[in-house]
């Protein structure tokens, strides 16, 4: 993306948080889940960093001939075979609950069986319980929404827990 299209949409997502999560009336697709299907890494990042909803579903059609169906930015993600995006999304705080076919092996998206790498550290992540401070983190994130920067100064917490609540994990190692 050239460096003046990125500064603009850091800008508009500064001054817009508002229009972060809406979402089309008969679809609900949000900016999210555009992003994440185009494979806009560095816009998924700031909407992320913006405290964009993870949970936000919406119909999409992936491809031509394909059906519509109504999925999860982090679903979109896999469909569409993007590991990076599905990384940035469960580091965000992602509620992997929701991904039944995790559970069941079920209806598993193709690209997890191709990218065995990917698929033991998602297996991973599921079969430990997160840690308390994993689960602070993303139920203050969620409670907090817009602002959170400005808001959790109000939030009656240690500095060091305070950052890591800001913090997110983009880090792909694979």
């Amino acid at each position: 993306m050239a460096l003046a299209a990125y500064e603009q949409l850091r800008a508009t997502l500064h001054n817009w948080r508002i229009f972060l999560n809406v979402s089309d009336e008969e679809t609900s697709v949000t900016p999210l889940l555009i992003a994440t299907k185009k494979r806009h890494v560095d816009i998924v990042k700031e909407l992320l960093l913006a405290n964009a909803r993870l949970d936000i579903a919406g119909l999409l059609k992936l491809r031509v001939g394909v059906e519509i169906k109504r999925m999860s930015p982090f679903l979109c993600s896999l469909l569409q075979g993007y590991p990076e995006i599905a990384r940035m999304l469960v580091n965000s705080g992602h509620d992997l609950t929701e991904e039944t076919y995790l559970w069941t092996n079920e209806d598993v998206p193709e690209f997890l069986t191709l990218d065995i790498e990917f698929w033991l550290w998602l297996q991973e992540i599921i079969s430990q319980p997160s840690t308390l401070m994993e689960t602070t983190r993303r139920f203050l994130r969620r409670s907090l929404g817009f602002e959170i920067a400005h808001k959790i100064e109000q939030v009656k917490l240690p500095p060091m827990l305070k950052k890591y609540v800001l913090s997110l994990d983009f880090e792909c190692d694979f």
